[in-house]
C-alpha cells in the first residue's frame, strides 16, 4: 500500500503518501506507541487516540499562545510609537511657540506679564469681597 517506489538505478523514494505520514504523523505515533508499551493499557487504540488528540491540543494551546505573543508585542510597539509621536508632536509644539513668543517684542511681553499679574490682583480682590 505505501510501498516505496524503486527508481531506475535500483534505489527507493518514499511515495508521497508514505513522505506526508512519516513527515506529520511519524513522531506523535511513535511516542504514543512508546506509551502503549510502557503503560499497556487496557485498550490501546482507545489509549492512542486520547495521546494524539491530547497532541492535537497541546499544540493548538502553543500555537495560540504564539499568536497572543505576538500581538501584544504588536500591540506595545504600536503603543511605543504613538507615545514617540505624541512627545514629538508635543516638543514641535513648544519649538513653534517659544520661536512665536521670540518675535513678540519686549515690551509686549512685559504687557503681558502685567495683564496677567493685574487679573490674579482682580480675582484676589473679588475673591475677598465675597467673602
Amino acid at each position: 500500500m505505501f510501498a516505496n517506489k524503486r527508481t531506475e538505478n535500483g534505489s527507493t523514494n518514499l511515495t508521497d503518501d508514505t513522505a506526508y505520514l512519516i513527515k506529520e504523523l511519524g513522531q506523535p505515533l511513535r511516542e504514543a506507541l512508546i506509551e502503549v508499551a510502557i503503560k499497556k493499557p487496557r485498550d490501546p487504540i482507545e489509549f492512542i487516540a486520547r495521546f494524539l488528540q491530547h497532541g492535537v491540543e497541546t499544540r493548538e494551546y502553543e500555537r495560540q499562545a504564539e499568536e497572543d505573543f505576538r500581538l501584544e508585542q504588536e500591540f506595545e510597539r504600536e503603543l511605543a510609537e504613538k507615545r514617540a509621536n505624541a512627545l514629538r508632536l508635543n516638543n514641535e509644539r513648544k519649538t513653534i511657540e517659544a520661536e512665536k513668543m521670540a518675535k513678540v517684542p519686549l515690551f509686549l511681553k512685559a504687557q503681558n506679564v502685567c495683564q496677567i499679574k493685574s487679573n490674579v490682583l482682580h480675582r484676589s480682590i473679588f475673591s475677598v469681597i465675597r467673602s
